[in-house]
């Protein structure tokens, strides 16, 4: 029994450190919106190959954005999980 529990606690480390990861990208992710916004305004709206561009960048940033959302979503959902499991043992 005391085995599964330090297991469960490494899991619950494991999980408060890859949060911590997450959060520092997110906050560097999120300081880098003003440079696309400012690609955004910036650029000249009669290229097309420009357009493109820009519209890929942000179909991407989108991406990133949703699912940086989702690990940090699936990170506090396994902290629970094992809490929970932790708790019980």
């Amino acid at each position: 029994m005391q085995r599964c529990c330090c297991y469960g606690l490494y899991a619950i480390v494991l999980i408060l450190i890859q949060n911590a990861y997450l959060q520092a990208f997110q906050e560097e992710f999120e300081s880098r919106k003003s440079t696309l916004n400012t690609l955004q305004q910036t650029a000249n709206p009669e290229d097309p190959a420009v357009l493109q561009q820009l519209n890929t960048l942000n179909d991407l940033w989108t991406k990133v954005d949703n699912m940086s959302h989702t690990r940090e979503n699936q990170l506090k959902d396994n902290l629970n999980t094992v809490s929970v499991s932790t708790k019980n043992q």
